[in-house]
C-alpha cells in the first residue's frame, strides 16, 4: 500500500547486529572468550572491514559487547544514510517495500512446507513416549521464531547490499548490444569464429554436428 518502513527496517538492522554480537562475544566478562573472527566474517558482505575487531591486549580488555554493537550500529546508519543520498529517499522506501515483501514471501512459503513436513511426521513421536500434540505446538513455535529471524536477517543484507540500475545503465548496455551485433567499424562482422576446431569436431554451438556442416559451413 505504499507505507513507510523505514523506522521497521532499521529496527531490523539494529536488532540483527545485536543479536550476531551477543552470539559471537558470548562472555560479556572474559574476552577471551570471544570469536571475534567469526564476528568480522559474518559481517563482512555489507558491515564489517578486513581491519576491524584486531584489538591488542590492553585494548580488548577496554572494550565491550555495547562499544561493538554501538560502533557496528554507528556503521551501518551511515551506511544506509550514503545509500539514501545515492538513491533517493523515495528509491530507498520502495527498496524496502520490495525487499521485505520479497523476504516475507520467500520465508513464509519455506515455513509452510516445513510445517506441513512436521505434521506429517509428528505422531512417529508417540512412539518414544512424547505427546505429539504438545511436540508439534513446541516445534512449530520453534519454525515461527526462526522464519521471523530469516526474514529479519534477509532483509537487512538485501536493503543494505541491494544495487539499483537505472534507465542509463540498461540504455547503454542495449546500445553495446546492438554495436557488437551490427560489426566492426572496418565492415567486417562484429561476431568472432572459433580457431583451431576440426572440421569433423563437434560444433561448439551444441547443435549435436559436426562443425563443417553447423557453424564452419560457409568457411571456404
Amino acid at each position: 500500500e505504499g507505507g513507510d518502513l523505514h523506522e521497521s527496517v532499521m529496527k531490523m538492522v539494529e536488532d540483527t547486529i545485536k543479536e550476531n554480537v551477543d552470539r559471537f562475544l558470548t562472555d560479556p566478562v572474559v574476552h577471551d572468550n570471544w570469536n571475534l573472527a567469526g564476528l568480522r566474517e559474518y559481517f563482512a558482505s555489507w558491515l564489517t572491514r578486513p581491519d576491524d575487531f584486531k584489538f591488542d591486549a590492553e585494548e580488548l580488555g577496554n572494550t565491550s559487547v555495547d562499544d561493538i554493537k554501538e560502533m557496528l550500529i554507528d556503521r551501518a546508519h551511515k551506511i544506509y544514510e550514503q545509500r539514501e543520498e545515492k538513491f533517493g529517499s523515495d528509491l530507498m522506501r520502495e527498496i524496502e517495500r520490495v525487499v521485505l515483501l520479497r523476504s516475507v514471501d520467500t520465508n513464509w512459503m519455506d515455513h509452510i512446507d516445513a510445517m506441513d513436513e512436521l505434521r506429517r511426521g509428528i505422531y512417529l513421536r508417540a512412539y518414544g513416549q512424547h505427546n505429539p500434540v504438545i511436540e508439534y505446538r513446541n516445534e512449530g513455535y520453534d519454525m515461527f521464531n526462526q522464519m521471523t529471524d530469516a526474514i529479519r536477517e534477509e532483509t537487512t543484507k538485501l536493503v543494505m547490499t541491494v544495487q539499483v540500475r537505472s534507465d542509463d545503465d540498461v540504455k547503454r548496455e542495449q546500445v553495446a548490444k546492438i554495436t557488437g551485433e551490427s560489426g566492426a567499424s572496418d565492415g567486417s562482422s562484429g561476431s568472432s569464429k572459433p580457431r583451431g576446431i576440426a572440421k569433423n569436431a563437434p560444433c561448439p554451438c551444441g547443435s549435436g554436428k559436426k562443425y563443417k556442416r553447423c557453424c564452419g559451413k560457409d568457411e571456404a
